[in-house]
């Protein structure tokens, strides 16, 4: 906060504090153009720059997020939806491998239970099989990841 003593009417002496998030004047003239401030769009009392890009709106119109926010990481940023080409090329990678070798999982597991085995090794085929199909669904996810960052890029 700024303070400043000035003039007043009849000649008397006013402390005023500027920068302290409360308007002192009704037209908030006293809350403009303070260092380490954002100002929010919808024009209510700005918020400290500290504030900004935590993922807590502190802006009634939530304007002090996002749209300011030039932080990314390297999963994601603002404009894409995994950050990294490498992590890109990576779980594509991981997708195709995942699917590849549990599809081969599947179809020898299956080819085993068929011949017919005893009890205890059906049971174990069939916790395999189960671990198979959920890492196809795993591998699913990861390509659907990869496919919406290229579909919604930059925007």
């Amino acid at each position: 906060a700024v303070v400043s003593t000035q003039s007043g009417h009849y000649g008397r002496g006013v402390t005023f504090v500027f920068c302290d998030r409360i308007k002192n004047c009704k037209n908030g003239i006293d809350e403009q153009h303070c260092p380490g401030t954002f100002y929010c769009k919808s024009n209510q009392l700005p918020v400290p720059e500290e504030l900004t890009c935590d993922s807590i709106p502190d802006c009634s119109d939530s304007s002090d997020e996002c749209d300011n926010c030039t932080m990314s990481s390297y999963f994601s940023s603002q404009t894409s939806l995994v950050a990294s080409k490498t992590m890109i090329i990576f779980m594509m990678i991981e997708t195709l491998g995942i699917l590849c070798l549990n599809a081969y999982a599947l179809v020898y597991h299956l080819k085993r239970y068929k011949k017919g085995s005893s009890s205890s090794l059906k049971i174990d085929i069939v916790h395999c099989v189960t671990l198979a199909l959920y890492d196809v669904m795993l591998a699913v996810y990861l390509g659907i990841v990869c496919w919406k960052h290229w579909e919604f890029e930059g925007e």
